[in-house]
Parts: C-alpha cells; sequence; structure tokens
C-alpha cells in the first residue's frame, strides 16, 4: 500500500539490502556521499539505501537514519552506525543534486487483525534458529517485543530474498 511521497529523498545505491530495524555500519568516503550523510545529519533527516548489482539499482530500498557516528576521519570521511526505519519505493530518479537522489513513495503496511498464533509460532522458530545458531537463549520479553523486521533483520536470508 502507498503512502507518504518525498521528493528529493537522498539515496545511496550499494550492493546490499537493509531492511526496517537492522543496523547497518557504513563507513562513508566518496564526496558525494560525506555530502549527503553531513546534509542528513545537519537537517535530522533521513536517506535510502537500495539495493544496485548488475542489473542495476532495484526500484525497493529502505530509509535509514544515522543512529550514530562512530568517528569522523580528519579528511572527511565517516564511520557511521545506520538503522533502518521504512521501505519505500522509487518513483522518479532525481539528478540534480549533488548526490543520488529520487521521489520516494513510502510503502505501508495493510492494516488487518494480527494472528496472535502466527506470531507466536514465527517467535518460537526465531528463538530456536537463534538458539541453534549461537546458544544464546532468548527471554520471552525480548522475543516479545521483536516484530518480523527485527526479527528478519538479524538473519542472512541472501539479498534475493531479503529484496522481496
Amino acid at each position: 500500500m502507498a503512502g507518504e511521497r518525498v521528493t528529493d529523498f537522498p539515496i545511496f545505491p550499494l550492493g546490499i539490502v537493509a531492511l526496517p530495524e537492522e543496523l547497518v555500519p557504513l563507513h562513508i568516503f566518496e564526496p558525494r556521499y560525506r555530502t549527503m550523510i553531513n546534509l542528513c545529519l545537519e537537517t535530522d533527516t533521513q536517506f535510502g539505501i537500495v539495493w544496485t548489482d548488475d542489473d542495476g539499482a532495484h526500484a525497493t530500498g529502505c530509509a535509514m537514519e544515522v543512529s550514530e557516528v562512530v568517528e569522523r576521519m580528519d579528511d572527511g570521511r565517516l564511520n557511521i552506525i545506520t538503522k533502518g526505519v521504512r521501505p519505500f519505493r522509487v518513483v522518479e530518479e532525481r539528478h540534480d543534486l549533488p548526490f543520488p537522489a529520487a521521489t520516494v513513495e513510502f510503502l505501508e503496511d495493510e492494516a488487518e487483525p494480527a494472528d496472535e498464533e502466527a506470531g507466536r509460532a514465527a517467535r518460537a522458530a526465531y528463538a530456536e534458529l537463534v538458539e541453534e545458531a549461537t546458544d544464546r537463549e532468548l527471554d520471552d520479553e525480548s522475543l516479545d517485543a521483536m516484530d518480523s523486521w527485527a526479527m528478519a533483520a538479524t538473519v542472512d536470508f541472501g539479498l534475493e530474498a531479503k529484496q522481496g
């Protein structure tokens, strides 16, 4: 379902797929992306990551917010931690800014009643996967606080599956 539309939304094409709730560390070194991230920091705005592969940039991406500036280097490079916020669809690319940008439309989940049984089953399967992979047992409070995005953000499904 389509939602809010934003013009001049900064876009960072990368070889990764980001999801809402996912933490993504980035090393910002190209001048145009340093300009873009500095603008986002100065104006407290988001930017989007879109997966780019041999076929080009995909039309669906994830809005990101800078949650932490880990390091600012003397030459202008940055190490940052970003967090996925919400998915979007690229409506039209923009080429008139000093960095890639687009008009985007944010994607909204259709409102439907939650299936509590399916949610419990998904959380149980996720908890089992985490325990098998890490020998760490998740407590019920942590599990109950996780939505599908938060669970998916911690599992490496591969780029094609994450892109959907």
